[in-house]
């Protein structure tokens, strides 16, 4: 079962991951705390097949008709889902991606060919850049999520490369030229508005609680 959100995927957990990131200068360097995951573990077809069935009833909700009050979707679940599901879906050199879950934190990891990317591009960086990002590597985005009454917002708080902090300069020079240019309404400092009539989005402990929202609402 595949589920199709409107205007691609849902934000802010799987968009912003796809985000091509530069190793720029290495004195900047900082230990970072985000750890590479096991990338295969804890998936499975049950688990991507669990996940559709609730991604289903979270897009079928509205306010007037709602479909459920609270669903949990485990990390596995979210996991296998991209897994199996999404990958078809990814930008060209993007392998795998994975998410990590804890109270107010999401974390996406990406394995990047950035090669095969560049390849892709209409418009590729310059042979400096080109010569930084050879070969395939690591990326991870960490920061800290909130919602509430349909609202939500997601603070980027760090990036790493293989596993090296980037400073805030390059993340913004690779958010204005990479992310924007393929999502050009992105803007990840902006609250937004959760779809599907949910009222609250809250990131646990190795899971992600859907909060219906409810006419009387």
């Amino acid at each position: 079962m595949r589920v199709n959100f409107p205007g691609g995927l849902p934000l802010p957990i799987f968009k912003h991951i796809n985000a091509l990131f530069l190793a720029l200068l290495f004195c900047f360097t900082l230990p970072a705390s985000a750890q590479e995951p096991q990338w295969d573990r804890g998936i499975s077809q049950a688990a991507a097949q669990s996940a559709a069935s609730k991604f289903q009833l979270i897009q079928n909700n509205t306010a007037s008709s709602p479909q459920f009050q609270t669903i949990r979707v485990a990390e596995d679940e979210v996991n296998s889902y991209l897994h199996f599901q999404l990958t078809s879906a990814y930008p060209p050199g993007v392998s795998k991606i994975r998410m990590q879950f804890s109270n107010g934190r999401p974390v996406g990891f990406a394995r990047v060919d950035f090669d095969q990317l560049m390849n892709s591009m209409k418009d590729p960086p310059n042979l400096i850049i080109r010569y930084l990002l050879a070969g395939v590597h690591s990326v991870a985005a960490e920061g800290a999520f909130a919602s509430n009454q349909g609202v939500a917002r997601f603070q980027l708080e760090q990036v790493t490369l293989d596993g090296v902090e980037l400073p805030d300069f390059a993340i913004q020079y690779l958010m204005d030229r990479y992310v924007r240019k393929r999502y050009p309404n992105a803007d990840i400092s902006k609250p937004f508005q959760l779809p599907f009539s949910l009222k609250k989005v809250i990131v646990e402990d190795r899971e992600v609680a859907f909060e219906s929202s409810s006419i009387q609402d």
